[in-house]
């Protein structure tokens, strides 16, 4: 699976939905494809009476997540993987966009994802939407800002599981994620020691 997702993303085969459900399951590997998925369209299912306007799209989301910035101190994978998302309700900013905006692809109301004065926000029609203020507007963004490909965000939620694992101290994660997002290749050596750099001394 490991080598798998890292040659998806390596190539940017992946949708954005495949993204997030294998990245899941590379935190959560006991967990299985179908019992991600099954969530997802669960999640969809109970959506889908009342998502008529991207407004109530968005008013959903609000009373299904709470959501917390995406850079603080006590950040964990729960908010971070799909699976745990669903389940508990709790996500970063880039999560809860991320999937505002594949529940926004599968109602035909599509929102782009951006980071706007320092927070991931959705952007549709020239109006962003906060998750980190109950999806309130915000101002017009300025002309031109950045709008997050499918390859940026699964790059970002790969970053901040490796973060995790790293701030966890969890050598098997720091390894198996790592590994996937230098696309397999088995030099570490830019981690610190001992998971995968040299000591003071110029020893492994």
């Amino acid at each position: 699976n490991r080598r798998q997702l890292g040659e998806a993303l390596e190539r940017n085969e992946l949708s954005l939905l495949e993204g997030i459900l294998r990245l899941h399951l590379l935190w959560f590997d006991n967990d299985t494809r179908g019992e991600i998925s099954d969530q997802w369209n669960e999640f969809l299912a109970k959506m889908g009476k009342n998502c008529t306007t991207p407004r109530r799209l968005l008013i959903q989301l609000q009373k299904k997540f709470s959501c917390s910035p995406s850079f603080m101190e006590d950040m964990n994978a729960d908010q971070i993987c799909i699976g745990t998302i669903l389940e508990d309700g709790y996500a970063t900013d880039f999560m809860c966009c991320i999937i505002a905006r594949l529940a926004g692809e599968h109602f035909n109301m599509p929102f782009d994802v951006v980071r706007f004065q320092g927070e991931f926000v959705l952007l549709r029609a020239g109006t962003l939407y906060s998750p980190s203020h109950q999806w309130g507007e915000m101002p017009n963004p300025e002309p031109g800002i950045h709008i997050w490909s499918t390859e940026e965000l699964l790059s970002l939620v790969a970053a901040m599981l490796f973060s995790c694992a790293v701030s966890s101290d969890s050598f098997r994660y720091i390894y198996t994620i790592g590994s996937c997002m230098l696309h397999n290749r088995n030099d570490l050596k830019f981690l610190p020691y001992p998971y995968g750099g040299t000591t003071n001394g110029g020893n492994a």
